[in-house]
């Protein structure tokens, strides 16, 4: 868990979000229907590895590589945990 001074700073873990809400146009042109896949590809992706690596002395870089259902399309999420605190995340 992700705390600071017992509290926590997350409530679940992150998950990549490829959907929004459709507007009429959207509904008119059926692309919830053609593009469903879209939908759930962010909680069924298939996480393929996670490293952690020491890359400077106070960064921690985590690094997970997933393979989203949507055509087997890649996705890695980049963490840089720096020892102030901050958190970059990066998501390709």
């Amino acid at each position: 868990a992700w705390e600071s001074a017992g509290t926590p700073l997350l409530a679940q873990a992150l998950e990549p979000n490829f959907w929004r809400v459709p507007i009429d146009n959207d509904i008119g042109n059926e692309m919830p229907k053609r593009h469903s896949v879209w939908r759930t590809a962010g909680e069924q992706r298939t996480v393929q590895s996670v490293t952690a690596t020491q890359a400077q002395p106070q960064m921690v870089r985590i690094e997970a590589r997933s393979v989203l259902p949507a055509g087997g399309a890649s996705y890695t999420n980049t963490y840089r945990i720096y020892g102030n605190g901050d958190i970059v995340v990066e998501a390709v």
